[in-house]
Formats: C-alpha cells, structure tokens, sequence
C-alpha cells in the first residue's frame, strides 16, 4: 500500500512540474489552459506504461494458484487498484487542481491590484 502511494504521489510532482515548465516556455499571448494541456499530455505516457508494467506483472500474482498464493493475493489485488485509481487521479486530478488554482492566483492577483 505504501508503494502504490509513493508511485501516486511521485507521479502527481512530476506531473505539477511537468505543467510548471510548460507554462514556463509558454509565450505570453498563449492562454495557460494550453500549457497544462501540454504539460498533461508530456506525462500522459510514461504514466500509462508504468502502470500498465505493474499491472500486467501482478496478473500472474492474482491469478496464480498454489501455495504462498493466500498471502500475495491479497496484496496485489489492492496494488493493482490503486496503480489504476492514481492513474485516474494524476492524469486528470492534478491538471485540473492545477488550473484552479492558477485561476485563483489570477483573481488574487487582480483583485490585489484594484486594491
């Protein structure tokens, strides 16, 4: 469970970084939206074949049958679900917390300056 949780949490950095750099090379007529679409879209891969590796090497686990197998079962059941759900979480969570708050940014920032 802790595995599954720092891979979450290692890819969610990545990924906010990813986004950073994107709005970083952006030109400044750009609309932002279209840098973390870009930022998304650079880790949309390397994320899916990391998850797709584990799932597929924890098949056999899940599917064995024999001795040991009572004690792993239980243990790759939940690994595999949880490498699917931080998918979810990190290729469409993140990018969309990440606009929100840069739209809250903006509108502090303005709301700063009418001040």
């Amino acid at each position: 469970y802790i595995a599954v949780l720092a891979v979450a949490i290692q890819t969610g950095i990545i990924m906010i970084e990813f986004i950073r750099e994107a709005l970083a090379r952006k030109p400044e007529n750009q609309p932002y939206m279209e840098a973390v679409i870009e930022g998304s879209l650079a880790r949309l891969r390397p994320k899916l074949m990391t998850v797709a590796t584990t799932v597929f090497g924890l098949i056999p686990v899940i599917l064995a049958s024999g001795s040991g197998m009572d004690v792993t079962r239980p243990i790759a059941a939940p690994s595999v679900g949880g490498m699917i759900s931080s998918t979810i979480y990190v290729l469409f969570l993140i990018p969309c917390l990440f606009a929100i708050g840069e739209d809250f940014r903006k509108y502090l920032n303005a709301r700063h300056k009418n001040e």
